[in-house]
C-alpha cells in the first residue's frame, strides 16, 4: 500500500513538473498563453490560466509602450483604430506553429481588441489552432471581441471565451478553472 501511495505521489509531481516547464500538457496538447496587458489585470488572468494548464508563456508587447494616462491612452488607441494602424510587436512569435491551442488574452478597449492585438492576429498565422480568448474589462464584457478574432483567424478553431473585470483579476482563479473545465482544457 504504502509502495503504491508513493508511486503516485511521485508520478503526479512527475506529471506537475512536465506541465509546470513548458512541456506538452500530459494530453500531448502543446499549449501557449499568449496575452497583453497594459495595466496588468490580464496578465494576472494569464499567470492563473498558465498556473492551471501548463505550457509555454509569451507576452504580447508594442514595440513603443502605450502611455501610462489612461486618457492619453484611450486617445492613442483611438487613432490606430480610425486609421487601422497595427502597432508593431517588440518582439513576434516565431515558433506559434509548434502550437496545438493558443489560449489568447487581452483587455478590452471600446468594446473591442486594442490595435497591439490586431498586430499580433495579422502577423501569426493561427490555422488549424484552437484559439481560446479571455479578456479583463471595466464591467461591459467582451463586446465584438471574439467577432473580430474569428474574422482575422478564420481558420482557427475558436472556443468559447472567458471574461472578468480587472478589478476581479486577483481573485479569479476559481472563475478561470471553471472556465477551463468547461471547454475541457483541464479535467476535475
Amino acid at each position: 500500500m504504502e509502495s503504491s501511495r508513493r508511486t503516485f505521489l511521485i508520478g503526479g509531481m512527475l506529471v506537475w513538473a512536465t506541465v509546470a516547464c513548458g512541456q506538452p500538457a500530459p494530453s500531448g496538447r502543446r499549449i501557449l498563453t499568449a496575452c497583453f496587458s497594459r495595466t496588468g489585470n490580464t496578465r494576472r488572468v494569464a499567470d492563473h490560466i498558465h498556473r492551471l494548464v501548463g505550457g509555454d508563456r509569451f507576452d504580447i508587447v508594442p514595440s513603443t509602450a502605450y502611455p501610462a494616462d489612461y486618457e492619453a491612452t484611450v486617445e492613442q488607441a483611438r487613432q490606430e483604430r480610425a486609421r487601422d494602424y497595427h502597432p508593431p510587436l517588440r518582439e513576434t512569435m516565431a515558433a506559434l506553429g509548434t502550437y496545438d491551442i493558443v489560449l489568447l488574452g487581452h483587455p478590452i478597449w471600446a468594446m473591442t481588441l486594442p490595435p497591439v492585438m490586431r498586430t499580433f492576429l495579422s502577423g501569426h498565422d493561427l490555422s488549424s489552432k484552437t484559439v481560446a480568448p479571455f479578456c479583463s474589462h471595466k464591467g461591459y464584457g467582451r463586446g465584438e471581441s471574439a467577432a473580430v478574432i474569428a474574422k482575422m483567424a478564420p481558420r482557427a478553431r475558436l472556443l468559447d471565451g472567458f471574461d472578468i473585470e480587472g478589478e476581479d483579476a486577483d481573485t479569479a482563479g476559481p472563475a478561470v478553472e471553471r472556465w477551463l473545465r468547461t471547454i475541457d482544457l483541464i479535467r476535475a
